[in-house]
This record gives structure tokens, C-alpha cells and sequence, in this order.
């Protein structure tokens, strides 16, 4: 996703990885379960991107591709409402990008049958179509 009007298209359909190398990349971080997944992904892809911003904060990162500063990997559903409203846009890429999986994890080194709950009932809550869920 991007701010709309920053990443020029053309309306030429999806655009190479390479050309959004073209632009600044605002990222998850290193511990975060999807910043790693994606990172994996374009290392098996044998793509860099020369400037890369991450952070370990959604809200960051969400932050940051409104104003403009780069180009970002958001969950489309989640922030729908900000793409209907104009402030964001999404970058179709080829080859298109890997779905995150989500996971509720907790470490099973230590039982704890109160971890075990709350992993299941977000498991069961969290449906990732809207911002900050009450």
C-alpha cells in the first residue's frame, strides 16, 4: 500500500518488485512473526530493497505510508475503511505477494493453562477486518 498518487502505475497493471525498489519500503521488523515471513519470502524471491525503513509497530508503519514516506505491506481487509476514505492505496506487485498467516502464540516451554486461553479466545475474536478491535 501506498499514499495514493506516489507510486506512478500508469495503470499498466501490477508492477515488477523491482520497480518498487524504486521507492522507500517501510517494513515489520525482525520480531514480527509477518516482517519475517516477508523477508523470508523476498530473499527466496533474490530481491533487496536498497532503503528499507522497520519498524515492530502496525500503527508505525501505518503512519508513515499515510504521510507518504514509502510503500508498505498492510492487510488490505484491516484498512479497508482507510483506502475507501482515499488516504491509502493498493500497489499490486509481480509477482504478487504472500499471504501472512496470523498466529496466536505462546511459549509451551512453561504450561500455563491461562496463556493457552487467551491464545484461543484471540484466536477465535481476531477476524483482522478492522482497526484496533475492542
Amino acid at each position: 500500500m501506498a499514499r495514493p498518487g506516489l507510486v506512478a502505475s500508469g495503470g499498466r497493471g501490477p508492477l515488477p518488485l523491482s520497480d518498487l525498489a524504486g521507492y522507500p519500503i517501510l517494513s515489520q521488523g525482525s520480531r514480527s512473526g509477518s516482517g519475517l515471513h516477508f523477508s523470508k519470502w523476498l530473499r527466496n524471491q533474490g530481491i533487496v530493497f536498497p532503503r528499507q525503513v522497520s519498524s515492530d509497530s502496525m500503527t508505525a508503519l501505518l503512519g508513515l505510508t499515510i504521510a507518504g514516506l514509502g510503500v508498505s505491506y498492510m492487510p488490505s481487509a484491516c484498512f479497508q475503511p482507510l483506502i475507501d476514505e482515499g488516504k491509502l492505496e493498493i500497489v499490486l506487485a509481480e509477482p504478487a505477494l504472500p499471504t501472512v498467516p496470523y498466529a496466536a502464540m505462546y511459549r509451551n516451554d512453561r504450561p500455563s493453562a491461562i496463556a493457552a486461553s487467551v491464545a484461543q479466545v484471540a484466536a477465535e475474536a481476531c477476524d483482522f477486518t478492522r482497526q484496533f478491535q475492542g
